[in-house]
């Protein structure tokens, strides 16, 4: 099979080098969060910087408001810097939720979230 020199773009990739990408940012305490869209995509990238762990037993939650409603688009590994694909329909989203999670996550969010990141 010949080479023909293509690369393949990981998902996460392809968000990030999207010609449409929208980059959102929030600082909470120390830490950014920074949330990259791509709407022809329908996909969306999460990038931490200086997170705190969660508190042990609990994990980052990561949801994608949908209207009134949070739906579920994934959890953040531990550590101060992360890139994570949120799973779902970003395009139709209006924001981002990070909430702090028993083990393994929740099916709806608790609150308050640490932090929302609006897409307006």
């Amino acid at each position: 099979m010949a080479d023909t020199g293509t690369v393949q773009l990981t998902a996460m990739e392809q968000v990030l080098q999207a010609k449409d990408a929208q980059r959102f940012e929030k600082k909470v305490g120390d830490a950014t969060a920074t949330i990259v869209r791509s709407p022809s995509l329908k996909k969306a990238v999460i990038v931490t910087a200086n997170m705190p762990n969660a508190p042990e037993g609990k994990v980052y939650e990561l949801w994608l408001q949908q209207g009134e409603s949070m739906i579920r688009a994934g959890l953040m590994p531990a550590g101060d810097a992360n890139t994570v694909l949120l799973e779902g329909d970003a395009a139709s989203a209006s924001a981002v939720g990070i909430t702090v999670e028993p083990a393994g996550g929740s099916e709806t969010p608790t609150l308050p979230p640490v932090a929302v990141i609006s897409f307006a």
